[in-house]
């Protein structure tokens, strides 16, 4: 008689089953995403060797740093189309150390190969995405997922953490006004930003103008080929002592491009120029503008703890956190 090896953790359980790990995962969880059958077929090998989710669980209180080896793997989705995407990457560069310390598999999917091919879902898990991809429509909501950013309404089965506008522009509204500035404009570009309403852009405009600083809204499109002549519209159309506020990264990186083309931007940063981003976009420009650190590893880490609390316990309420920006230093 052939020997048989006893099922000493969950990887065996899932090799004896000829599924994956995060399959008998779920099937000791009693998953409503596996049908009766596939649970009662791994929970009956389970039982012929003793094998328990509460043996497991001993087991990896003794193993922290794999909490949670048994979930997975889990899809990144890309959204980068045709350009540098700074929130994707800086996500990304966080994820990756942490998905190693977890034990998790996890593995990154742009935009438009999972609209070409969306079959490639069936692979996965769960899902972490960023703001909202159009291809969002694609990935059914019985899917466990977390979102950072999006303005979208929340998706059911899916938790949302996004940075707080509030304290956001209080930090820009005080940097400005320390600085003397008599009128200021916040940029924001049309492809990105796709509410006009945005509360980063509706606080900013009425707290500067509670102030009495004369503020409006500079909106532009990706491809805007007059920006840098309509912005030196706008400084020679009134006081010199202006502020100015980049929506986020990329709207920044716009801003001082043309500030530096109009031979201005040592005039006015980093005094007078702050951005929404911490990003490594805008550290090439001297003199830096202040930037407003959004800390997007904690984000990508409170994002994945709570995908992990979403896939251990299917079907509890979705979640939407504020995370608060650090203080400008």
């Amino acid at each position: 008689m052939a020997y048989q090896r006893k099922t000493r953790n969950l990887h065996d359980l899932a090799e004896k089953a000829g599924v994956t790990a995060a399959t008998a995962s779920m099937a000791l969880r009693n998953s409503p995403r596996l049908s009766e059958a596939v649970k009662e077929r791994i929970r009956r090998i389970a039982e012929k060797d003793g094998f328990t989710p509460r043996s497991y669980n001993r087991k990896q209180e003794n193993a922290p740093g794999k909490r949670f080896s048994h979930l997975g793997p889990v899809l990144f989705l890309d959204n980068s189309v045709d350009e540098t995407d700074p929130i994707g990457a800086a996500l990304l560069a966080a994820l990756g150390p942490m998905m190693n310390e977890y034990g998790v598999d996890f593995q990154v999917v742009n935009q438009r190969e999972l609209a070409a091919q969306p079959e490639t879902l069936e692979k996965f898990d769960a899902l972490f995405f960023y703001n909202d991809p159009p291809v969002l429509e694609l990935i059914p909501e019985r899917i466990p997922a977390v979102q950072v950013f999006g303005w979208e309404k929340q998706r059911r089965n899916c938790d949302r953490i996004t940075a707080n506008d509030g304290q956001i522009v209080a930090l820009a509204v005080e940097f400005l006004r320390k600085a003397g500035v008599e009128r200021s404009a916040i940029f924001w570009r049309d492809d990105i930003v796709r509410i006009p309403d945005h509360p980063r852009i509706t606080r900013f405009l009425a707290e500067m103008n509670a102030l009495g600083i004369e503020t409006t809204e500079f909106r532009f499109g990706k491809y805007d080929t007059d920006f840098t002549g309509r912005l030196k519209q706008y400084i020679e159309a009134g006081s010199e002592r202006i502020g100015f506020f980049g929506f986020n990264a990329r709207c920044g990186v716009k801003l001082c491009c043309g500030l530096d083309s109009l031979g201005l931007l040592q005039k006015y940063s980093p005094t007078n120029v702050i951005v929404c981003d911490n990003s490594v976009l805008l550290r090439d420009f001297w003199p830096n503008p202040a930037l407003i650190d959004l800390d997007l590893p904690l984000m990508a880490k409170r994002a994945l703890e709570m995908l992990f609390w979403r896939m251990e316990q299917p079907g509890i309420p979705e979640a939407f956190v504020l995370q608060a920006p650090r203080p400008l230093q």
